[in-house]
């Protein structure tokens, strides 16, 4: 009988795991939610753990349960930007973005409203640097890698050039996105591109 009666504690103790499980993943979803729905009306900087508690429909306490502090919260709402924006680039060319670098850094934007969202404003603030860091590895691995099948790429020159062109773009669009330039991305690109393309052809050459 005690056998019985432990097996049924187990499974009473399994469900209301289960339970407790589920209501912590719609919490912490309640919770990123809330906190990108808030980047949509105001600055990172601008957020407070109390302007999320109360988007969520939580107390102070409960966001403090699931996040150390909003930065935890930004990190893992970038992380499922990043897994998204690394889906969308899975059949690029990164070879030819060689001569047009803008058209990688483009796609991101237009995909994932880079220009004017949630997400832009994460990517552009200087003081959370992580989505950026984040997407400028995503793309110097994939664009390194696809350069090294090519004939005549060879090491260092390749990860110099790609590391030099990634942080550019990089920068170019934080600065066009917080207001530089006054001219449309478009343009700024293609000057990059130019400028891209010059410093690639310096790595073909023998020293």
């Amino acid at each position: 009988m005690f056998h019985i009666y432990k097996l049924q504690w187990k499974e009473l103790a399994a469900k209301a795991e289960e339970r407790m499980d589920r209501r912590a993943r719609r919490t912490r979803q309640a919770i990123r939610e809330a906190f990108v729905s808030l980047l949509g009306e105001k600055g990172y900087n601008e957020i407070s753990v109390t302007d999320i508690a109360e988007a969520a429909g939580i107390n102070r306490k409960t966001f403090y349960n699931y996040y150390e502090d909003i930065h935890a919260v930004a990190d893992e709402v970038s992380s499922v930007a990043i897994s998204a924006l690394s889906d969308s680039l899975t059949e690029e060319d990164f070879v030819s973005a060689v001569t047009d670098p803008g058209r990688i850094f483009s796609k991101i934007i237009d995909a994932h409203g880079m220009d004017d969202g949630p997400y832009a404003k994460l990517f552009r603030n200087d003081y959370y640097g992580s989505l950026a860091s984040a997407i400028a590895e995503m793309v110097k691995e994939r664009w390194k890698t696809a350069l090294l099948r090519q004939a005549g790429a060879q090491e260092p020159n390749t990860s110099v050039f790609v590391d030099y062109a990634v942080a550019g773009m990089v920068s170019l669009y934080r600065s066009w996105a917080n207001g530089g330039f006054g001219v449309p991305f478009e343009s700024v690109a293609a000057l990059a591109g130019r400028m891209t393309l010059q410093a690639f052809n310096a790595t073909l050459q023998k020293d």
